[in-house]
């Protein structure tokens, strides 16, 4: 059912930002907010002297509406937890500041009629702030840990360096993100094969929220597209780039897999590395250069590259190493669920007496109804916190002990609100302890089938989490 919201979510953010374009872009000309262009810069650039800035705007409002509104449609579907709450509006005020940061930068380039807007130094402060508070927040409410994620090795405590990693990341990223900026359609096409990434990652961790937010990003981005692809009638500005840095940072903090963006980010490195190098060389060597010209967007414009083949190059190369993340991330699934698997099997071992035998005879009954007793153990695992969530929020709502697993026998209604006959053996994995019966393909299966079993698990379950009802069918939360 989300991924209709998705769906949903990136085509409204397209509509808006189009539309949007439409009555801004005359807006802007009327204003003669336009770009002014870097003497130094190729010159065939000069013809986009005037073009309108600050379009960055367009997707930025429209993003803002998406999120919002899709927000309170996950909500009312149950499909995200306080946590993922904390991270999609933690980093969406954090790209917001970020963009508000780039509008003041941009606002004074046209008033000075110069390429220059906040001083470096301004700009390094400002983002420093907006940074520690958006990992002070995702610190206390929203999750983050000092486990560090390495795609394809595995993680590492930290402790206190990982926030100082963690905002030269942001910091970096987001600085790249604007470099990337140079050309019609550059940022806003790479951007959009991220955020088309971050969603099918989303759907791999269960992040509702990080598959809203991405989707609204990268449907917004492709509606300004229309007006910004070359020969480009507005740019995004520092307004619309900055913005973007935030996003794609909120994304990966999100994921909880922030180095992830070696990997979808490749592109943005690369920008900011090759002004890094060419900077340093020509000092080391007293005027000589590694490129032509830098970001290296530039280098292959001096090339004789059209700006449209760079887009497209630059993207491909984008969307190669997205499905090599989404390797990576598939890893990092893998091993959280086996970790939470073996605690949760170490923690039930220790409570529930002949724990190794009860297992065996369910073992038993499941093959009968021809379903695998391993692989409904490790749902069990994988959602066990989303469901006391889930079942501390019904408490909060109607005051009441509620079990997090329960179904209502007649179907009126159902926690994981999808009809019993669309579950996978995935999803079926959670009812592996403590459920006398289920619902396989509209029909019941009794997944213990002796009596002292069940009493066993539930008592323990029971001791858990509160009131379990035993005469009920048990129901999944995804």
């Amino acid at each position: 059912m989300e991924s209709i919201v998705f769906v949903v979510a990136a085509a409204l953010g397209f509509f808006l930002s189009a539309v949007t374009g439409k009555y801004l872009i005359p807006y802007l000309h009327k204003l003669k907010y336009g770009q002014t262009i870097k003497e130094i810069g190729p010159t065939w650039h000069k013809n986009k002297q005037g073009t309108p800035t600050m379009g960055g705007l367009m997707f930025i409002g429209a993003t803002v509406v998406v999120v919002v509104l899709g927000y309170f449609v996950l909500l009312s579907m149950g499909l995200v937890s306080t946590q993922q709450t904390v991270g999609l509006f933690a980093g969406l005020v954090m790209s917001l500041a970020f963009g508000a940061m780039g509008f003041a930068d941009d606002f004074i380039s046209i008033r000075k009629k110069q390429n220059t807007g906040l001083t470096p130094k301004q700009k390094m402060i400002v983002m420093i702030v907006i940074t520690a508070l958006y990992l002070l927040v995702m610190g206390l409410f929203g999750g983050m840990t000092t486990q560090l994620v390495i795609p394809f090795i595995g993680s590492v405590d930290l402790g206190w360096f990982y926030w100082i990693l963690m905002a030269f990341v942001i910091v970096g990223f987001t600085n790249a993100v604007n470099l990337t900026d140079g050309i019609d359609g550059l940022a806003g096409s790479v951007t959009v094969v991220v955020c088309a990434a971050m969603m099918v990652f989303s759907s791999m961790l269960s992040n509702a929220s990080l598959g809203l937010y991405s989707a609204g990003v990268g449907g917004a981005l492709c509606g300004f597209l229309v007006w910004n692809f070359h020969p480009a009638k507005v740019f995004m500005g520092d307004t619309g780039s900055m913005f973007l840095g935030g996003c794609v940072c909120a994304f990966a903090c999100s994921l909880g897999c922030p180095l992830i963006l070696i990997l979808v980010g490749v592109i943005y490195w690369v920008e900011a590395f090759s002004v890094i190098l060419q900077r340093v060389y020509f000092k080391l060597t007293h005027g000589k250069r590694i490129f032509k010209m830098s970001p290296i967007h530039h280098h292959f414009e001096m090339c004789g590259w059209s700006e449209v083949k760079i887009v497209a190059v630059f993207s491909i190369v984008t969307l190669i190493f997205c499905i090599i993340a989404f390797f990576a991330v598939q890893g990092m699934v893998e091993d959280y669920n086996a970790a939470m698997q073996e605690q949760l099997m170490a923690q039930m071992k220790a409570a529930v007496p002949g724990w190794d035998e009860i297992q065996q005879r369910q073992a038993e009954q499941l093959a009968a109804a021809g379903i695998d007793a391993g692989t409904l153990t490790q749902a069990f695992s994988q959602n066990m916190a989303y469901a006391r969530e889930m079942a501390a929020a019904l408490n909060e709502e109607d005051g009441t002990d509620a079990n997090p697993w329960f179904e209502i026998p007649d179907n009126e209604w159902e926690i994981n609100r999808k009809a019993t006959s669309e579950l996978d053996d995935g999803q079926l994995r959670l009812l592996a302890l403590g459920a006398p019966m289920l619902v396989y393909n509209g029909e019941r299966v009794n997944t213990i089938d002796c009596e002292s079993d069940i009493e066993t698990v539930q008592n323990t379950l029971e001791s858990w989490w509160g009131v379990v009802d035993h005469d009920s069918t048990f129901g999944i939360v995804k």
